[in-house]
């Protein structure tokens, strides 16, 4: 088998959630979010070993929400505002952060990530909430120092049901087949891909 690292990561996009319901699952347009560094994800799990005849004999596993941590770029006032739910100032586009008035959108967030022997995996994440992310500000000097943004997505289950696997929180397609079959992933951006879309991707020309 031939071993490889993971080692690049770009395209980060973001789509608003409409409908998430028992009858259907809606997003709006897909929109480029900020430029991307780095990705993180965690998964939140727990597991309890039963004993019986005095041998650990079952383990029950739980799995919780997913946490995906995004090393991004500077993100405009009203990206920012979207994104996590702060008013914005009609007038001048600023933002009125804090207290009342915030709410919580939900969104889908999709990216591509890779490996060193040039496998691409193309990802959405369903269904979460990005948190005012944290920023560090320093000042100017001789060299060439700056800093990022960590832009923190929590991620949980959809409430509709797809036919193809039920309740998701995520969906993850890789370019290259086990057979070195290429996909043709050209339009995986175009919308929110979903479980019962998976269908649609054929091999390239």
């Amino acid at each position: 088998m031939a071993r490889a690292e993971y080692r690049g990561c770009e395209n980060l996009v973001f789509a608003s959630i409409i409908k998430d319901d028992e009858t259907g699952y809606e997003t709006g347009e897909v929109k480029e979010l900020a430029g991307l560094a780095e990705v993180g994800v965690t998964t939140e799990q727990s597991s309890e070993t039963k004993y019986y005849d005095n041998n650990p004999a079952i383990v029950l596993k739980g799995v919780g929400a997913e946490t995906r941590t995004f090393t991004i770029d500077h993100l405009t006032n009203s990206l920012l505002a979207e994104l996590t739910g702060q008013m914005i100032d009609e007038n001048t586009g600023a933002i009125l952060g804090g207290g009342d008035g915030v709410t919580n959108p939900y969104f889908a967030v999709g990216y591509i990530s890779e490996t060193t022997d040039g496998v691409k995996t193309y990802k959405w994440a369903l269904k979460g909430t990005f948190q005012v992310p944290d920023e560090t500000n320093t000042t100017k000097n001789a060299g060439t120092d700056s800093n990022n943004l960590s832009l923190v997505y929590t991620g949980i289950a959809t409430t509709h049901k797809f036919e193809n696997g039920g309740r998701k929180v995520y969906v993850a397609l890789e370019d290259t087949k086990a057979d070195g079959t290429k996909l043709d992933l050209s339009t995986w951006f175009e919308k929110v891909q979903t479980p019962d879309t998976l269908s649609t991707f054929a091999p390239s020309a």
